[in-house]
Formats: structure tokens, sequence, C-alpha cells
């Protein structure tokens, strides 16, 4: 049973392996686009350096403003809202029941 499974394998990765180049020479077209691609105005960096009042730095290198929404990763549950600007400086993360350092997600929404 074991041969002929192996055999059906090597059968089919053969023919897959053939068969790709005549794809490959097949495919052609164009692709049209409409809208915009968009890039976040803003990047954040967490800054662990004072492990006790752990931080998040946006850096927006042209105008933006919007919120950023902490949430708990095993819950779902949304800890703290805050809003920032592109001449926010430090974003303080929520502190935790009992210093929990429980995994977080940041949501961030730009207006």
């Amino acid at each position: 049973m074991k041969h002929r499974l192996f055999a059906a394998s090597f059968a089919l990765a053969a023919a897959l392996l053939a068969s790709s180049p005549s794809f490959a020479a097949g495919t052609s077209g164009i692709i049209h686009f409409t809208g915009m691609i968009v890039e976040p105005p803003c990047s954040f960096a967490l800054d662990t350096a004072d492990a006790a009042h752990a931080r998040v730095h946006p850096d927006c290198p042209r105008p933006a403003s919007g919120q950023v929404a902490f949430v708990d990763a095993a819950s779902l549950r949304t800890i703290k809202t805050t809003t920032f600007t592109q001449a926010s400086r430090a974003i303080a993360l929520p502190d935790r029941p009992g210093n929990d350092h429980a995994p977080m997600i940041a949501v961030v929404t730009y207006q």
C-alpha cells in the first residue's frame, strides 16, 4: 500500500513540475487598477527603555491625526483609547491591573 501511495505521489509531483512552464508561458495580460495606493501617514515605535512606563512614539512625516485603541489580546476588550496628531510626542501604554504584562493590540484609526 505504501509503495502505491509513494508511486502516485511521485507521479503527481512529476506531472505538476512538468506542467508549470506551460502554464507560465501562457499567462499574459493587462491589469487595470482603479483607486489609489495608500501609505499610512504615521509609523509607531515602542519604547521599552523604562519597562514600568512603556510608551508608543508616533512618527508622522506629514499632517495626520487619529486614535489609538489599546485592546486586550485575550478578551478583545478595549482597555484605553487616546487621540494623537503629528505633533504628539509619546503615548503611554495603559496600566494593567496587578502590573500585568499580557499582550495588547494597538488599533490605529486615522481621521
